[in-house]
């Protein structure tokens, strides 16, 4: 993330960085505790890696696994894009952020990860339910959101 960062500010000193994190990681001060998104995030008991740049970073947001794998799940069946949970929980946070009205303009979203590796766990309901992942709330949040974005682009 921070070298993606540096890289972007280098070209725009005014571009806005936000790194999205698991509930559960400890990168940017919250309290630690196990989560499932791979890849992502420190976990508790952990060191944050020295190569982490936090000069780079203007916001440092959580995501929870549910909103993670909800999000990498409705991407895949609404639009046929199978993506990793690490990229479903920063798409999620993105469209939170854009209709909370902390963001807007033009926003690039880093997508980390294809899905094909989790095809046991994040798109596998059952692996989901033993965990108390799934969240239809979720589904509807986004159907919520996307149907604004529709919405929106049919205006203009």
């Amino acid at each position: 993330m921070t070298g993606i960062s540096h890289g972007l500010k280098v070209h725009n000193p005014n571009t806005t960085i936000i790194a999205v994190e698991p509930v559960g990681s400890i990168v940017f001060g919250k309290p630690g505790h196990p989560y499932y998104q791979s890849g992502t995030g420190t976990p508790d008991g952990d060191t944050v890696g020295l190569v982490f740049d936090y000069s780079t970073i203007d916001m440092g947001e959580q995501v929870s696994d549910a909103q993670a794998f909800e999000t990498a799940r409705y991407i895949a069946k609404k639009y046929g894009l199978l993506v990793g949970g690490s990229t479903g929980g920063v798409i999620y946070k993105a469209l939170e952020l854009i209709y909370q009205n902390q963001i807007s303009g033009n926003i690039v979203i880093a997508v980390a990860d294809g899905g094909e590796k989790y095809l046991n766990t994040v798109f596998n309901e059952e692996w989901l339910e033993e965990r108390d992942l799934l969240d239809q709330t979720i589904w509807q949040q986004l159907d919520e959101w996307f149907f604004k974005t529709e919405v929106l682009k049919d205006a203009l």
